[in-house]
């Protein structure tokens, strides 16, 4: 999360309880998440809408950067970029369109 007037940078985990699926997601799965700054956002994944709730991390949890390192795949760098202190658990969630009260009729 980026705030634009004093550009300080925070990084946060997703994370998805209740995904059913039994592939690993695809990397061109469209996505969008709207309400961050909320204390209940919504990220929608393919077709799959989950809410969530922002939690505090529980132990550490570190985030590094990756790279290979003299062209063996299996080996892998790490560099600290952050340690993460909040987390947004997002549970998936049905919606239903709204429906209209019947309308009253007058005489």
């Amino acid at each position: 999360i980026r705030a634009m007037d004093d550009e300080e940078e925070q990084f946060v985990l997703f994370e998805l309880e209740d995904l059913t699926l039994n592939k690993s997601l695809d990397e061109n799965l469209s996505y969008s998440i709207t309400g961050l700054e909320t204390d209940r956002p919504f990220l929608k994944l393919g077709e799959t809408v989950f809410q969530g709730t922002w939690e505090h991390v529980l132990g550490s949890n570190l985030l590094f950067d990756t790279e290979t390192g003299g062209g063996d795949e299996a080996l892998r760098l790490g560099k600290h970029r952050c340690t993460i202190q909040k987390k947004v658990v997002f549970r998936r969630v049905l919606l239903k369109p709204k429906t209209q009260p019947d309308a009253v009729a007058h005489s």
